[in-house]
């Protein structure tokens, strides 16, 4: 079991782009995917919410 499947992802190998989502860094198909995801996902649509903040940070200032 992953950790991610741990705290309550539904299908933690495309929780496991979540990441890269946030970052802008995914395919279209890979970007579809996750967003398709977060709709069935709480685990991973709260991280995302929790990681906001931080991912617009890194996007703003890709240096830090």
């Amino acid at each position: 079991m992953t950790e991610r499947a741990e705290h309550g992802c539904t299908r933690p190998e495309i929780g496991d782009l979540l990441s890269a989502y946030e970052l802008g860094l995914l395919d279209e198909p890979d970007r579809l995917r996750v967003e398709n995801h977060l709709q069935d996902c709480p685990a991973c649509a709260d991280e995302l919410y929790a990681n906001a903040p931080a991912a617009e940070a890194l996007r703003a200032e890709p240096g830090l």
